[in-house]
């Protein structure tokens, strides 16, 4: 539990000090350098995934909606998730905290002020904890945290009146059971697509819809486990 939070963060302080290096104190609402804070609901679907060592009445498995914190910038994604679930008559909830970095490679010249359309190759430190219960003491509770990279493509438009991008990341992760030897590996993939509109509300806000998928495989087969994440979220530039 301990490395978990560490590497997480570890993970935030780079990210905020890359933001920070942004003027903070400055007002820009230039759609390259936006920063927001918004919420977002996500369908979650939490099963066990091929291998797991357990019988099926002390599988973790739920269906639900989760709701979110986030914040954003063009290459960062901070959340914060709460998921309610009820499995077999008791009720339970889910956390997740995540963090994704991302380094873009640019495929395609741009202009001096950063406008117009782009490809990139963005190359992404991706960091997660997830925490979920089952309905007895006899069900081992999912309490793993991730670190790894990944890479994909990302499409990005900057205009004078609406900013879009859309991209896609598979990212390989090493993932653990707190400081025990439940060590292991998973897989994730990230994709999304957002809209920015400035001077809306504000300085303007963010709109889109978020998609990721995770698949753990640990030592112990009884942590394996999968999870599907998807849907809307809409922030406030500041």
């Amino acid at each position: 539990m301990r490395r978990t939070w560490l590497m997480f963060c570890v993970l935030l302080c780079v990210q905020f000090s890359s933001a920070y290096s942004q003027e903070f104190g400055e007002e820009n609402t230039r759609l390259s350098d936006f920063r927001s804070i918004g919420i977002g609901a996500a369908a979650h679907r939490f099963e066990a995934a091929a291998g797991n060592s357990l019988p099926d009445s002390l599988r973790i498995h739920f269906s639900s909606t989760a709701g979110i914190i986030e914040y954003r910038d063009l290459t960062t994604h901070i959340a914060f998730s709460y998921t309610p679930y009820t499995i077999n008559g008791t009720s339970q909830t889910a956390l997740s905290l995540s963090a994704e970095s991302a380094y873009d490679i640019p495929l395609s010249q741009s202009r001096p002020d950063f406008s117009g359309q782009r490809l990139f190759l963005p190359i992404v430190i991706s960091t997660n904890y997830v925490k979920a219960s089952g309905s007895s003491h006899f069900t081992k509770d999912f309490n793993i945290g991730s670190l790894g990279i990944g890479a994909g493509i990302k499409y990005r438009y900057i205009g004078d009146s609406f900013g879009l991008q859309i991209f896609g990341v598979g990212c390989i992760l090493v993932s653990s059971q707190g400081f025990s030897a439940e060590t292991g590996t998973s897989t994730s993939v990230i994709a999304e697509a957002s809209l920015m509109l400035p001077e809306v509300i504000g300085n303007g806000i963010i709109v889109g819809y978020h998609f990721e998928t995770q698949s753990w495989s640990l030592s112990n087969a009884a942590y394996n486990y999968r999870r599907q994440f998807q849907g809307p979220f809409i922030g406030i530039f500041f």
